[in-house]
């Protein structure tokens, strides 16, 4: 018997109210307001097109507005934090790099309104880094005019304006103007360039109401430029910065920590915190073994040590180079007869010896003496000199010794008289090389000539106990007479001749002789006749394969 449909089964069987409850159930309206609309349909895309090109427009205008940084015109630190991305170092948070405390006073003795300001420093505490913020600071914040010049074209172009493109591409948001190889360009007259020192007449003419002149490496800039600085930054906003390595007690530099109305500032390697917390903290900054290399090679009493580290000019003009202390140390009449026994030792038994080494500081008549000095490795063997003989004499004496000792260097002084000694020297075929004094240094960012770097040399030796002297008064009184001083380019150089026989010091002969001496290492092959004694490639003060300890370890 079939099953009887339910109502609601009979009621589906009716279309009509199938209908019904199959149709959409309506959505109930919401009772907060809609914000008016725009139906899809009814957007005009050329006027969307148009609304968005505007706003970024305005976006571009309001990123590349050089005014919008005035917010920071007395904030030096606001602007390098927020703007550079460049934070205050603070001893609670010793990790993260940032501004150090003489940095920070830096800037903001600019800032709070100071028109004179100089600074001395040590090595490697950021002056550069520093000064790039300043400048960009100044340029951007102050919307002023920046002159920006050093001691020479390198350190202008290579260093400082190195560092002030490096920070205006690091900037956290982008920088506007013109950056160029030492130029920054806003505008016709709001700009920051690099100038060079050898040309004066650029500073002239560059006057703004705001202006900035940065001198870094300030000691080694002339005085003609110091004026023409001063020249231009007359204006109340006018102002000068110049900061260095003070080395000598002349020039303007050194004038500004004496009098005038300069604020003085100093940056101490001691007080940065690499340095203090002896870890590097803040990359390729001083740190506290470079210090303390500083304090051994130099003592931390030399005018070297005081420069370079403590940011101080030096208290004397000149000091000796070679104290008397090391020359008795390498005279002990002990020492140095067991040396020349261990010489003679070795000779006898036909073992290796150090070859000889002959070198003549010449001198033609007068009270000056030509020396030969000989040596043998770390040992002064023999020291012969003469007075009143012409310079013909003096070659055959030298062809004498040269036969004797089977020398494998000869060196002479070519410089006036020992110039035709050298050339006579050649034509005879001896190995002569001749030795230039006034030349370039091999380590011409430390010496300003090979005079100097042969003292230095000398002095590194006698400190080591590299060398052995005989008991020679002569020898002794050359030897500690001769002064040295750092010169304006930070160079260290050793007082000539001239300088001494004018304060009444006789020409130390004998000492120059041994410092040629020790132009070369012992273990070279013997030089061809008329050869260059110094290469570009090497440092001929420095033997190649063993220092004389080394080679001498047995003595």
């Amino acid at each position: 018997m079939p099953r009887k449909k339910s109502d609601f089964a009979q009621a589906l069987d009716d279309p009509s109210f199938r209908a019904q409850i199959t149709q959409p159930k309506p959505r109930r309206s919401s009772s907060r307001p809609k914000p008016d609309a725009v139906p899809p349909s009814s957007v005009d895309p050329k006027r969307l097109q148009e609304a968005l090109g505007a706003a970024l427009a305005k976006l571009d205008e309001v990123r590349n507005d050089p005014k919008r940084f005035t917010v920071y015109v007395d904030d030096p630190l606001g602007f390098s934090n927020d703007i550079l991305g460049i934070p205050v170092w603070k001893p609670e948070n010793p990790d993260v790099a940032g501004l150090t405390p003489d940095q920070v006073e830096l800037l903001l003795t600019v800032a709070g309104g100071h028109r004179r300001v100089a600074v001395k420093a040590g090595h490697s505490v950021g002056k550069s880094f520093v000064l790039a913020i300043l400048v960009l600071w100044w340029l951007y914040c102050r919307r002023g005019m920046v002159v920006t010049t050093a001691a020479t074209w390198e350190q202008t172009e290579r260093v400082l304006w190195r560092e002030i493109a490096t920070r205006h591409a690091a900037a956290r948001v982008p920088l506007p103007g013109q950056l160029m190889q030492v130029e920054l360009r806003l505008a016709p007259d709001w700009y920051a360039v690099g100038l060079n020192t050898k040309e004066a007449g650029a500073f002239r003419g560059r006057h703004h109401a705001r202006l900035l002149v940065i001198m870094d490496e300030a000691p080694a800039i002339a005085d003609t430029i110091h004026d023409e600085a001063s020249s231009l930054a007359t204006g109340e906003n006018n102002v000068i910065v110049m900061v260095g390595n003070p080395l000598d007690s002349h020039g303007a530099f050194h004038r500004a920590f004496v009098k005038g109305p300069w604020k003085r500032l100093h940056f101490s390697c001691l007080n940065h915190p690499n340095v203090l917390l002896g870890r590097e903290i803040i990359p390729g900054a001083v740190t506290r073994s470079w210090v303390k290399e500083q304090a051994d090679r130099y003592g931390e009493d030399s005018p070297l040590y005081a420069s370079r580290v403590l940011g101080e000019f030096p208290a004397g003009g000149s000091f000796a180079v070679i104290p008397a202390g090391l020359v008795d140390k390498a005279m002990e009449e002990t020492q140095y007869r067991a040396a020349l026994a261990a010489l003679e030792k070795r000779q006898t038994a036909g073992q290796w010896v150090e070859p000889v080494v002959l070198a003549c500081d010449v001198a033609r008549y007068g009270v000056n003496r030509t020396v030969l000095i000989h040596r043998r490795g770390r040992v002064v063997t023999k020291i012969d000199h003469w007075s009143g003989l012409d310079t013909m004499m003096t070659v055959g004496l030298i062809v004498q010794a040269w036969r004797e000792t089977e020398a494998q260097w000869v060196i002479v002084d070519e410089v006036g008289l020992g110039g035709p000694v050298v050339d006579r020297l050649l034509e005879l075929e001896v190995p002569v090389v001749g030795f230039h004094s006034g030349r370039v240094a091999s380590d011409k960012a430390l010496y300003g000539n090979r005079r100097a770097e042969g003292w230095f040399r000398l002095r590194q030796l006698l400190e080591g106990g590299g060398l052995l002297l005989p008991e020679h008064e002569d020898l002794r009184a050359d030897l500690v007479e001769p002064r040295y001083q750092v010169n304006s380019a930070g160079k260290i150089m050793v007082e000539k001749k001239e300088d001494l026989r004018r304060r009444g010091v006789q020409s130390p002969d004998f000492a120059d002789a041994l410092v040629m001496s020790l132009a070369v290492p012992d273990d070279d092959p013997p030089p061809v006749a008329g050869e260059e004694l110094f290469h570009v490639d090497t440092n001929p003060f420095v033997p190649r394969r063993a220092d004389y300890h080394d080679v001498l370890a047995g003595f």
